[in-house]
């Protein structure tokens, strides 16, 4: 609630993500699905996954982000055989409810990960200990798909969905035309249009507009520029 516009927007990373809906109602967008997750509720998101988190009132939402290789290492046997299925499924979240007994226990241990936060002694350790345990249970109680399963054509779609979207980024300040966005990736404006419509459920033009916004609230609140020079 206390993020600019009340959402952290469209973004993606290496990591994993755990998160717990602690107070209120998240809305959180999923490349081009919308879930909405109330207190005691959670939610997965897997490793370069496009999603989006909103509010409309206020709602805290404590979240643990990792490398997998936190768990180990990247040429280990676990990995290999317990973390790199989940990284390679087509498993882009999972929705954890407390309604649901096994579910449950994951978000038993992601609050349990959160509170020893607060203590000073082998906190990180432990918190570890935490993890590996969350993963084994979601690991033997989700179906797993291969990658070869997913569109190609899919795949590369979010790639230069990506691509675009740091375009705008980098280059928020500048003049940006549809035609410079579409440049990017070597497609037709129609094609940028609807990709932005299907996964970000906006258009090229509205998302630069918006993130102009964020960055000029970012700047208003914790900088002294003039309102004209911002």
């Amino acid at each position: 609630w206390d993020f600019d516009l009340h959402c952290i927007d469209w973004h993606w990373h290496p990591e994993v993500e755990f998160v717990f809906v602690e107070k209120g109602t998240a809305i959180i967008f999923i490349g081009s699905e919308i879930y909405t997750l109330h207190a005691g509720s959670g939610i997965f998101i897997n490793t370069r996954v496009i999603h989006r988190f909103e509010a409309k009132e206020s709602t805290i939402i404590p979240n643990i982000v990792f490398l997998p290789t936190l768990l180990a290492a990247h040429d280990s046997l676990i990995f290999r055989k317990y973390i790199k299925p989940v990284l390679d499924s087509s498993v882009e979240c999972i929705i954890l409810s407390s309604e649901n007994k096994i579910q449950k226990e994951i978000i038993d241990v992601l609050v349990s990960v959160f509170s020893i936060q607060n203590s000073k002694k082998n906190s990180e350790i432990i918190t570890v200990e935490l993890i590996i345990r969350l993963w084994r249970i979601m690991f033997d109680n989700i179906c797993l798909t291969d990658k070869e399963n997913i569109s190609e054509k899919s795949i590369q779609i979010r790639g230069r969905l990506q691509i675009m979207m740091h375009y705008i980024q980098r280059n928020y300040r500048y003049r940006i035309t549809l035609d410079d966005i579409a440049q990017t990736v070597s497609m037709s404006k129609s094609s940028v249009l609807n990709i932005f419509k299907e996964y970000l459920h906006t258009s090229p033009v509205s998302y630069l507009i918006n993130y102009r916004l964020r960055q000029a609230t970012r700047l208003l609140s914790n900088t002294e520029d003039s309102i004209a020079s911002i």
